[in-house]
Parts: structure tokens; sequence; C-alpha cells
């Protein structure tokens, strides 16, 4: 008897949490729709995305496509398909290879500004990747 009750008590469980679940994930919406209306802050917000490494990439011939499929420009998908309006570079002291040295971050904001981005720089006291428990003293200031 113990057993039946347990089976008709996980049926129950089973039945009620998959009904919340797909009640929920119906009425699911976006952040930018349940927060604010874009449109009225898009002066003052910036919807962007770190492309540190958007020049090394480029190096090796990497290209990216549009939502059409044509070869474009990262800079103008993240514009024109995505509606973004800022991009984020980092900046070590003394990178191998250069590359999110101060040299290519420049050369970055140079083509970003051009594009009308908003420009938000990460400055790393390191040659390399740093975060709060591994950031190594960089080899030359």
């Amino acid at each position: 008897m113990a057993t039946n009750l347990f089976r008709l008590l996980a049926l129950l469980v089973t039945f009620i949490a998959s009904t919340s679940l797909s009640t929920s994930m119906a009425q699911t919406k976006t952040v930018t729709e349940t927060v604010f209306d874009r449109e009225a802050y898009e002066d003052n917000f910036a919807f962007g995305a770190d492309i540190s490494w958007l020049s090394q990439q480029e190096s090796w011939n990497t290209y990216y496509r549009n939502k059409d499929g044509k070869k474009t420009d990262l800079m103008t998908i993240l514009q024109d398909d995505y509606q973004l309006n800022a991009v984020r570079f980092r900046v070590w002291v003394n990178p191998s290879g250069g590359w999110s040295g101060k040299q290519d971050v420049v050369n970055l904001c140079k083509r970003a500004h051009a594009k009308g981005f908003k420009i938000m720089i990460s400055f790393h006291y390191s040659d390399t990747w740093a975060d709060s428990k591994n950031q190594t003293i960089p080899s030359q200031l």
C-alpha cells in the first residue's frame, strides 16, 4: 500500500512540475522585453560585445558571415545584424605576439570609432590573462 501511495505521489509531483514548466516556458521573454524599452535607452546603454581577439583571428584569415551568408567585417555584422552599439577591448602590458597590446588595441579602437561604436577598454596589469586570483606582474614596464 505504501508503494502505491509513493507511486501516486511521484506521478502527481511529475504532473505538477511538467505543467508549471510548460506554462513558464510559454511566457518566456527576452531581457529587453521584460526590463526596458531598448529604443528609449539606446543613447545611454551599451549593447555590446568583447571582441579583443578580432585582429588575431583576422591574421589567421578567419572570416565572418552576416545573416544573409555574405562574408562581412565582424563589426559591420555586430552593428547591422545584431544592433550592437558598443565594443570592449582588453589591453595587456607586453603580450606575446602583440595581440591585445597597446598598438593592437589602438588599431581596433580606430576601426570601432569609425563605425560609431562606443568603446570600452579593460586594462590588465599583466602580460596575459588576469583575474582576481591570477595576475602576474608584467615582465617590463
